[in-house]
């Protein structure tokens, strides 16, 4: 997969395109990307993401900006699914100040020049979110634009969308949230001193202060490890990892990759051996 930053890097003209923040790449969003590369491959052509750095709810200071997936993850996921090139915007001043015709005409029409255009059902775009999928559509239609809309998921009767993973992490529900990502909740940490550990992205998002039953992934091998979480230690963010199982000879390297299984309890006066037996029987229950 290409990863572009700039729109002079490269001819796109015909591709099939979405357009996105698609942060968690969760489970709504690969089907509409996995529709996109389909589509893509059967008329020959480039299946395109435009996305956007950084995220506009950043950029933009909201409280509840926190990241699901940073762009490393992104785009390993995104290559996963088999899409061509990722085009990379960076997000800023000037741009967040472009309106929604001139984003169609600047960059959609002159810039890349698709040939089809896929997007969510809620998507928006341009200065304060003027443009809508009916603008886009319109717009498609006059520019012999083949336009789709791909409209939201659900499971077990809720919609899938990158707000309520927030919110099912937020409050350690790990079950509805790996199951609308479509995968354990991961993200990179990196050593700081002995079992002492830190995201490696500032704004990933973390769940509540507890122990966690937590997978390392590395070499696709995965082993059961506990996390201790303190988001309120000394008023900064605390990381402890604890083994398990004798088999984790890698779990102090320098960087590693982890997932969320279960929230095990809050930190509380219970022994760290107590919390670690209930944390293996915890993870042998999820192997059954």
């Amino acid at each position: 997969m290409e990863i572009i930053k700039s729109l002079d890097q490269k001819n796109l003209t015909g591709c099939h395109l979405t357009i996105g923040n698609f942060d968690g790449i969760h489970q709504g969003h690969r089907e509409l990307i996995e529709r996109l590369v389909t589509k893509a491959q059967l008329n020959n052509r480039a299946s395109v993401l435009l996305t956007f750095n950084p995220n506009p709810r950043y950029f933009f200071g909201e409280t509840e900006a926190c990241t699901l997936t940073d762009n490393s993850l992104k785009y390993d996921l995104l290559e996963e699914i088999g899409l061509d090139c990722v085009i990379e915007m960076t997000f800023d001043q000037q741009f967040s100040k472009m309106s929604a015709d001139q984003f169609l005409l600047e960059i959609l029409l002159h810039k890349i020049n698709p040939s089809a255009i896929v997007v969510g059902e809620n998507h928006t775009f341009g200065y304060k979110k003027e443009g809508t999928v009916l603008k886009l559509k319109e717009f498609c239609h006059l520019n012999q634009i083949e336009f789709s809309q791909s409209n939201l998921i659900t499971i077990n009767d809720k919609i899938v969308s990158s707000s309520s993973i927030r919110s099912a992490i937020k409050q350690s529900d790990f079950t509805h949230s790996n199951l609308f990502l479509g995968r354990p909740y991961g993200f990179y940490i990196e050593s700081i001193k002995g079992n002492a550990f830190q995201s490696m992205c500032s704004q990933q998002l973390l769940p509540g202060s507890g122990y966690y039953l937590i997978e390392i992934v590395k070499d696709n091998l995965r082993q059961p490890a506990l996390l201790k979480l303190d988001k309120y230690h000394q008023k900064k963010i605390m990381m402890e990892l604890h083994r398990i199982t004798d088999k984790l000879d890698h779990i102090f390297d320098k960087k590693i990759y982890i997932q969320f299984l279960h929230h095990i309890s809050d930190i509380n006066e219970i022994s760290l051996d107590k919390i670690k037996k209930s944390c293996l029987e915890e993870y042998r229950s999820f192997k059954r």
